[in-house]
């Protein structure tokens, strides 16, 4: 099918927010992230629009959450949060990828919203050793450095904690909604293939797969 606008992304797994920070550093001219909504009041020095997109109302927000005008929302300390349908068009329609940190339900309300996320699950992911970081230039290890410097003291407590999970429910709830599932072990090798992999998969022409319980 063609496409007439600029598909979010959504890296799951292993190292999705090294990933996603790494794309926002290389590449500020094709990815953004959207503003989050919220029912929190606003604190000095914070910008509507640009912080938060501050609703006025509880309940405002509350009304559209149940008319599925958000494509995920929680509470955290006794305030709403929510990524709102609208926030990623605004962001696609700006040409720039919308980079999102969601779940499957939401993956899912952003295809019947008719933004169909590239969805690309990372099931493992190695860090670099100190030598190999030693090996690479200045100009290397700022974009590196910038991405390992988390992962090298997360990545043992990561496998531990997601092995299990990114392995059976996750997996198989993703699945249908997966354009690529990258197995590299170097973090190196797992972002080139993801750029690769955007890169691919942007259109204008792409591959949906049909629902499979759609008579279409």
């Amino acid at each position: 099918m063609l496409i007439a606008y600029c598909r979010p992304v959504v890296i799951l797994g292993f190292n999705k927010d090294t990933t996603a920070d790494d794309l926002l550093f290389e590449f500020p001219n094709k990815f953004g992230t959207c503003v989050p909504y919220t029912t929190r009041t606003r604190r000095k020095g914070e910008v509507e629009g640009k912080d938060y997109h501050f609703v006025v109302t509880r309940s405002t927000m509350e009304k559209d959450i149940q008319e599925h005008k958000y494509i995920e929302a929680g509470e955290y300390n006794g305030n709403l949060y929510g990524t709102h349908i609208q926030s990623v068009f605004d962001v696609a329609d700006s040409g720039l990828h919308c980079l999102l940190d969601i779940g499957a339900p939401a993956v899912r309300r952003l295809e019947a919203a008719g933004l169909s996320p590239i969805s690309i699950l990372v099931c493992e992911c190695a860090a670099e050793s100190e030598a190999e970081l030693e090996d690479k230039t200045d100009e290397e290890c700022q974009r590196i450095s910038f991405a390992q410097t988390r992962m090298r003291k997360k990545v043992a407590q990561i496998i531990q904690e997601h092995a299990p999970i990114l392995t059976g429910w996750y997996f198989l709830t993703f699945y249908l909604h997966l354009v690529a599932i990258v197995t590299e072990k170097n973090y190196e090798l797992v972002y080139q293939r993801i750029k690769s992999i955007i890169k691919d998969n942007s259109g204008p022409r792409i591959w949906i797969e049909a629902n499979p319980g759609s008579n279409d």
